[in-house]
Formats: structure tokens, sequence, C-alpha cells
């Protein structure tokens, strides 16, 4: 089970990496890489990318300024996630209470003369469930994770691409407030 939970968090990881570096190439991809300095220190980014979009002929800016408005900023793996957590989690955690509570009322019977040489039984059934529950921690800790590298990235793709709306919608203003010759 460890071995399968390392090898998932890996392939996940990597899937990450992977849509979010595409993300990156397509945004950056179509614009050119200008050299002029930032005149506001810090801001070497921001400026080079609004210099790069203003810099594009306006068929190519709307294409690709049609293109990024359609680009997807839902998430329906954190509504997965959440009803996984909500079933999975809450049902083997109701099973484990019963479980040891069931062995908890049985106890007395273990104390019988009778059933004294079955003593360890109970001991041996609550030691098989808290094995139960090493698993039941190692799935909940590996989506803990999955989901944590998922917001991460999740959130880094959908502020590149913000960065982008931003300036570009910043461009079509100064573009509409332009007299027309």
């Amino acid at each position: 089970m460890k071995i399968f939970c390392i090898v998932f968090l890996l392939v996940y990881f990597s899937s990450e990496i992977y849509f979010t570096f595409r993300r990156y190439l397509l945004l950056n991809q179509p614009l050119s890489k200008p050299t002029d300095i930032s005149p506001v220190p810090g801001h070497k980014s921001s400026f080079r990318r609004r210099l790069a979009y203003e810099r594009l002929p306006d068929d190519q800016f709307q294409i690709i300024s049609e293109g990024l408005r359609s680009l997807s900023t839902s998430d329906p793996i954190e509504k997965i996630i959440d009803v996984y957590a909500k079933i999975l989690f809450t049902t083997l955690l109701a099973v484990f209470t019963i479980a040891v509570t069931a062995n908890a009322a049985l106890l007395p019977l273990y104390e019988m003369d009778e059933l004294k040489e079955g003593k360890g039984a109970f001991i041996k059934t609550f030691i098989s469930y808290l094995g139960l529950s090493d698993t039941i921690l190692l799935s909940a800790l590996t989506i803990t994770i999955i989901t944590a590298l998922h917001f991460f990235f999740f959130d880094l793709r959908n502020n590149l691409t913000h960065a982008h709306l931003t300036t570009i919608e910043a461009i079509e203003k100064s573009r509409q407030n332009q007299p027309q010759p």
C-alpha cells in the first residue's frame, strides 16, 4: 500500500507539473521576448508581457485574447475530492468505531472462566483494527497531499492566466481610449 501511494503521488505530481508547464507555454509561446528595461523596478515580467501584447498585430491579439478567455478556470477535482472525503472517510471511521465498540462490549464475556483461554482474542482483534487504521491514515495522508498539490498547481495556473488576462484587458481599454485615425 505504501509503495502504491508513493508511486501514485509521484505520477500525480509529475502530471500537475506537466499541465502547469503546458499552460505556461500556451500563454507565452505566441509572444515575443522584448528586451526593453522596465521603468518600474520589480515589475519586469508585467512590463515585458505588456510590451509583447502591444506589439502583436490586431488580428493575432484578438485571437489570443479570445483563446485566453475561453480557458477553463473551474475545478472539478475539488468537487470529487470533497465527495471522496465526505463519503469514504466518514464511512471508514464509522466502521472502525463500530468495530471497536463491539469489541469493548464483548470484553466482559472474555472475563468469564470458560473464555479465559480466549482472552487474547480481544487484543488480537483490536490490533487488527489498528492495522486497518494504518491503511486509513495512509490513504488520508495521500489524499491530503494530492489535494494540497492540486490546489497549489491549480492556483499557479489560474494566476498565470489571470496575469495575461489583466494585461489584455488593460491594453484593450487603452486601445478603446485612443482616438481612431
